[in-house]
Order: C-alpha cells, then structure tokens, then sequence
C-alpha cells in the first residue's frame, strides 16, 4: 500500500495573499473585539424595539467575533476592489 506524502507543496499563486484575504493585525482585532462588546453591552438593555436590540447584539457579537477570529470577509472584498489598502 502506498502511504500518502507528507511533505508540503508550495501554495499555488492563486491562493489569495495576507492582504487579500482579509487577515486582521493585532490593532484592528483588538478594535473589532472592543467595538463588538460595546455595541453588545449597549444593545443587553432593554428597549422599546427589540428587532432594533436583536440586530444591535447579533451585530455586536459578529463583531467581536470576527476580532476572535482575525479574519473579516468585509476587509477582504474592500481590498480586492482596490477600495482599501492592507
């Protein structure tokens, strides 16, 4: 039986780049973060609308979650249209 290979192949170059994939710095991901929580904790208080605080705290969460993450797929189609630099 053969056994599959294990040694790395380089990346092709149409794997998108750092930049172009939308990869956060450490800045942006502590803002993402800190953003998504404010707007969570604000949205946490009772309001006249709640479709008004049940998108406030999903957006909220999304936020901070993307900080998590370190990757926002809204950065990487601003950079793939040239419209933000990375």
């Amino acid at each position: 039986m053969d056994q599959p290979s294990t040694t790395l192949q380089p990346a092709s170059r149409n794997w998108p780049s750092t930049a172009q994939s939308g990869e956060l710095g450490p800045a942006e991901r502590a803002g993402y973060v800190v953003a998504g929580l404010v707007l969570a904790a604000a949205a946490a208080r009772p309001r006249p609308n709640p479709v008004l605080t049940a998108l406030a705290l999903g957006a909220g969460a999304y936020l901070a979650w993307r900080g998590a993450q370190g990757n926002c797929p809204a950065k990487a189609a601003l950079v793939r249209q040239g419209l933000l630099r990375a």
